[in-house]
């Protein structure tokens, strides 16, 4: 889906691990690679917050005449077949069916629905609020996702 993003070892811009003969010139080199590497992790997370507003709400978009059957029937929506569905293959209805390796990417991709839907539709933002076991879980899975993507090689900067 999207390419792995190699860092070259720079160890210098940090006093836990810097040599003792640290130069200004490699400091400075090791702060911009360190700030390279950063701008590289965030337009990752970029791109999977694209993708998520791509992909959002794909089973409205592909089942329309069973959510139509779902808002029209009389029946409450959140009991129908079509809305049981609708939470188990979407990522973003977090509070019904959170997905085993959540990020913080779909609780982004939550309030963002959210706020979006309540505001353009009734004016309100319904609660959402997460349990924090929840948003701890997405954080660290966050953060494997982002270590599963980094190749650390050896090299000078």
């Amino acid at each position: 889906m999207f390419d792995n993003i190699i860092i070259t070892k720079s160890p210098n811009a940090d006093s836990r691990s810097s040599k003792d003969n640290l130069t200004l010139d490699e400091l400075q080199r090791s702060t911009e690679r360190h700030i390279f590497d950063v701008q590289q992790g965030l337009a990752l997370f970029a791109n999977f917050l694209n993708l998520a507003g791509d992909n959002h709400d794909f089973t409205k978009k592909a089942y329309m005449e069973e959510f139509y059957e779902a808002l029209t029937s009389g029946e409450e929506v959140k009991d129908t077949k079509w809305y049981k569905m609708h939470i188990s293959r979407e990522r973003h209805h977090l509070s019904s069916k959170a997905p085993d390796d959540i990020t913080l990417i779909d609780v982004l991709e939550q309030i963002t629905d959210c706020v979006m839907a309540g505001l353009a539709r009734s004016g309100e933002i319904y609660d959402i609020a997460l349990p924090d076991e929840l948003l701890q879980k997405a954080y660290m899975n966050t953060v494997e996702l982002l270590k599963s993507r980094v190749k650390v090689v050896e090299g000078s900067v």
